[in-house]
């Protein structure tokens, strides 16, 4: 009896093993990046150490698949990084840029979109609210607008304010989707596209932590 009972202990102890380790290994990383909102500076993601602790944040998600942060990437101070995905046409990458604003003094997030939203090809920015989607993703609230519509490839972004204890940042995903064929199409669901859908669920799993 004895005998028995230690290899029912045995036998349900490779089970809690076996359901540990296969837990682990499914379970997707984050795409943690750590960032400081007033040297817009991006902080090493590994340490986790930024310029000015005291108003750092970290923002995490997770990648689509198929993405892959572009090294030097960075196009401007605002930008925090930069990830392409590879399609059937040789050079021709949708892209994913994350950047971030902070928001200081008097100014809103509002006004910062609307400086920092203009569109293709006309170059004119926006000037109304009205131009902004409001889009819940998991628990955040997305402001989502469509910046471009030129030679086979749709530009959405979606801006998420962020307010903190010490600071106010606002961050946005600019997504260029490459290789669109009904582009053209005025009835066009730009949410149906198939890389906007990786990128409305990847914006599902946004977190963001300020201090």
């Amino acid at each position: 009896m004895k005998k028995i009972g230690i290899g029912i202990s045995i036998v349900l102890a490779v089970l809690l093993i076996g359901f540990l380790y296969r837990n682990s290994t499914e379970r997707v990383p984050m795409d943690l990046i750590a960032s400081t909102t007033p040297s817009n500076q991006a902080c090493t993601a590994d340490a986790k150490i930024c310029p000015d602790v005291s108003a750092s944040s970290t923002l995490g998600f997770v990648l689509p698949s198929g993405y892959a942060q572009l090294e030097n990437g960075s196009q401007s101070q605002t930008t925090l990084r930069v990830y392409q995905k590879a399609t059937a046409t040789n050079g021709m990458n949708h892209t994913l840029t994350v950047s971030q604003y902070p928001i200081e003094g008097d100014t809103t997030a509002i006004l910062l979109m609307l400086q920092n939203t203009v569109f293709d090809p006309s170059g004119m920015q926006a000037t109304s609210t009205n131009a902004f989607k409001q889009v819940t993703y998991g628990k955040n609230t997305f402001y989502v607008v469509t910046v471009g519509r030129f030679e086979g490839q749709v530009e959405t972004e979606y801006y998420l304010p962020v307010a903190g204890d010490t600071s106010r940042t606002l961050y946005r995903f600019d997504l260029i989707e490459r290789n669109v064929t009904n582009w053209t199409d005025p009835n066009l669901n730009i949410s149906t596209l198939p890389e906007h859908q990786a990128i409305a669920k990847m914006l599902s799993t946004v977190q963001v932590s300020s201090k």
